[in-house]
């Protein structure tokens, strides 16, 4: 007898991207990296005491590729056309068996970052608290695999070239077997937003 066929649909999925690229820093854009001053977390990581990075010159580059980058998550894969821009932007330099502790992403809709080097099994957790079928009852199921329906946290390689893009209200946090640069940055919506005839207008 053979089954009836089906298929899914993913009502409510939260819009996590991931982009491998072959973007590489340039010598003068790796020097001006390091040479940036920084704060070191109680983890060992390094954070860059600028969170505005993007305003060098130096760094041109790597922001025209967040903005296409953020250009073609929105316009393709969240099929939208409203226009976001860059806010914050800021670098981390992480040594082995370094990690970020938990955290969100303030005054911010969505959040990139970029990989320009990561060796080893370096990962970012997403954490939401309850998977999907635990926000109506919340009961321990018994996972035979785990899946985005059963799993109440999800982790993604970071690799060397990989872009990811998330909501910046999604709790997150990083291990690293390996060494890792990440740069980073806040994207903000901006322009003619809703519909005057429905009074949610709004022009930011």
């Amino acid at each position: 007898m053979r089954n009836n066929l089906f298929y899914m649909i993913n009502l409510k999925p939260i819009p996590i991207g991931v982009f491998e690229t072959d973007f590489n820093l340039n010598k003068k854009e790796k020097e001006k990296l390091l040479s940036l001053p920084y704060d070191i977390a109680p983890s060992g990581a390094k954070i860059s005491k600028d969170s505005f990075i993007f305003k060098n010159k130096n760094f041109k580059r790597m922001a025209t590729l967040f903005t296409k980058t953020m250009a073609e998550y929105t316009e393709k894969i969240l099929e939208i056309t409203n226009e976001f821009y860059i806010t914050q932007s800021w670098a981390t330099i992480n040594g082995s068996k370094t990690g970020h502790h938990s955290h969100t992403h303030k005054a911010s809709i969505f959040s990139l970052v970029f990989y320009p080097e990561s060796e080893g099994d370096n990962k970012i957790f997403f954490e939401l608290g309850k998977s999907s079928i635990q926000e109506g009852f919340d009961f321990c199921y018994n996972t035979k695999k785990f899946n985005v329906y059963n799993s109440d946290t999800w982790n993604v390689s970071t690799k060397k070239g990989s872009i990811i893009i998330f909501p910046s209200y999604l709790r997150h946090y990083s291990t690293n077997e390996g060494k890792k640069i990440m740069i980073g940055a806040n994207f903000f919506i901006k322009g003619k937003i809703g519909w005057k005839e429905r009074k949610d207008y709004i022009e930011i």
